[in-house]
């Protein structure tokens, strides 16, 4: 069985594969969770090989190392680079670039080999351009849903809404909490239309839009192009990323 982990600023998902990478278990867990390095090690246990892509800070990473050395468990950590299963980096410095970023790239362009836009909506919005050849064309980052009406939040006075109210809608709010959610949403989604706008004008409509992220479900419903869910692009970005790297590609 192989484990995979995509370590994120606030959470950590996982999931367990076969050989077939049928998923058999997964689950997610907050960083400030107590006993986290025995959770993490109680997962761990029965792996035959653990898949690793963290935004986190590199102590983490070494303890999921250590914790798999002690079980005999092969370990694998992605990083982001200049080349790899077909997608070229735009970037100067990959370093730069967050993993998790770079394994959604990676992934969208291997899901058809074909030009891909690929969006993540987490706890902030990237987006990512990749051309018929696999050349990631650039990108964008801006501030994710929470992060936007943090900011509204804390720099307002006698302006009261819920933080934790969920977005559903585009249309205009009849109350302050419906104002803040729904204009949140309708700017970003606003914003992602004319991007996806411009990407099909250059490449086609067969090209692809790929979204990912804990709010990707929200956000397809509302864009006006067809686009595809993969909740699980980063750790599918994982095996590819292994596989070149055995076959000495990068």
């Amino acid at each position: 069985m192989i484990l995979e982990f995509d370590l994120g600023n606030t959470r950590a998902k996982w999931r367990i594969i076969d050989d077939f990478s049928t998923i058999q278990d997964r689950g997610v867990f907050l960083f400030e969770e107590k006993n986290l390095k025995d959770k993490v090690a109680e997962i761990v246990t029965g792996a035959d090989k653990v898949r690793l892509a963290s935004v986190r800070s590199t102590d983490i990473e070494r303890e999921i190392e250590a914790i798999c050395s002690s079980k005999g468990v092969v370990f694998f950590t992605a990083k982001t680079l200049k080349q790899c299963a077909g997608v070229v980096n735009a970037y100067e410095d990959p370093t730069k670039m967050g993993v998790d970023r770079w394994l959604a790239m990676v992934a969208g362009f291997n899901v058809a080999k074909k030009p891909c836009c690929v969006i993540d909506c987490g706890s902030a919005i990237t987006v990512d351009f990749i051309n018929p050849q696999g050349l990631h064309q650039g990108g964008y980052i801006v501030p994710g849903f929470n992060t936007l009406k943090k900011s509204l939040f804390h720099s307002t006075e006698r302006v009261y809404f819920s933080l934790d109210r969920q977005l559903d809608s585009c249309l205009p709010g009849r109350d302050t909490q419906q104002a803040v959610n729904h204009g949140s949403l309708s700017m970003v989604v606003s914003w992602l239309n004319s991007l996806c706008e411009k990407f099909r004008d250059d490449y086609g409509e067969q090209s692809g839009l790929y979204l990912t992220g804990g709010d990707a479900e929200l956000v397809v419903n509302h864009l006006s192009y067809k686009a595809e869910c993969y909740p699980d692009l980063v750790m599918e970005g994982l095996a590819y990323c292994e596989q070149a790297r055995l076959e000495g590609e990068v």
